[in-house]
């Protein structure tokens, strides 16, 4: 097991339920591969999954920056890329010098994510 705790970054929010499940998914998925690998893992997706209309979105956004606080790295869920939440995830961890991934295997060769020019984090 590693010593580093990692936090799943990726879109919640969608028009639909079905794009809510959709990306509950896709961040679960990533979330078992770091599992599957040794890294302890913090899905926010799967800590306030369907939890829509018990508080202000504002709330889950906050709490999850909170939780990326206390992470050591930020691996992203493909798509993530149309997602006001997690641009502002990756600029909270970059501001807190914690290193980005674009994908469970570039984590783990060290390939931090660069954002292209035109990307607004």
């Amino acid at each position: 097991m590693h010593s580093l705790i990692v936090y799943v970054a990726g879109a919640y929010r969608a028009d639909t339920e079905s794009g809510v499940y959709h990306n509950i998914q896709k961040a679960r998925r990533v979330a078992e591969q770091l599992w599957a690998k040794g890294w302890p893992t913090i899905c926010p997706h799967l800590n306030s999954a369907y939890m829509g209309g018990v508080a202000p979105d504002e709330v889950f956004l906050q709490g999850g920056l909170l939780m990326l606080e206390r992470c050591d790295r930020v691996v992203l869920v493909p798509g993530w890329i149309d997602s006001a939440g997690t641009r502002a995830e990756i600029a909270h961890a970059r501001a807190r010098g914690l290193p980005v991934f674009a994908t469970v295997e570039s984590m783990e060769s060290g390939n931090e994510y660069t954002p292209h020019r035109s990307i607004q984090l």
